[in-house]
């Protein structure tokens, strides 16, 4: 609410005309201070990198737990082969749904890795895309700023 009696305060002995005149001078530093209060304003550079960054460790630790996962299948599936071995019956069925259950999850791990790389990819693309209208947006303000010729014509 400062904010707002700031502006007035500041602007508050200044004629209509004045007034739009001062305003349209700052009409590219409001733009800006309404896209930042919005949360419309692209990411800095160092903001992209650190999402870069926990998307990347992201994929890793999806990785890592996939890894673990057909690990843990492998090992299952050995104490499986060799239960069954030992006993020559299929009294033992615990260790096989365990796999079967692990199978699942590792499906699922894979499944989440895919997405998350996809997302990644999607991200990039759109930061790449607001960078380009970013640019394109400057190109075009400074393109219709006025050059400061003669008033005379």
């Amino acid at each position: 609410m400062s904010d707002y009696s700031d502006i007035v305060n500041s602007y508050k002995d200044m004629s209509v005309s004045e007034l739009g005149g001062s305003l349209l001078q700052r009409k590219g530093e409001i733009a800006e201070r309404i896209r930042e209060i919005q949360g419309m304003n692209p990411p800095s550079e160092a903001e992209m990198q650190i999402q870069q960054f926990q998307m990347e460790a992201q994929i890793r630790s999806t990785q890592l737990e996939i890894a673990k996962l057909e690990a843990e299948v492998t090992r299952l599936q050995s104490e499986a082969a060799l239960n069954v071995a030992k006993t020559q019956s299929e009294t033992n069925i615990d260790p096989q749904m365990k796999v079967a259950e692990l199978q699942s999850k590792l499906q699922m791990k894979r499944e989440e890795l895919e997405l998350r790389e996809r997302l990644s990819g999607m991200t990039n693309q759109v930061r790449r895309d607001q960078s380009e209208t970013t640019a394109a947006a400057k190109i075009a303000t400074a393109a219709m700023k006025p050059t400061g010729g003669n008033k005379d014509g």
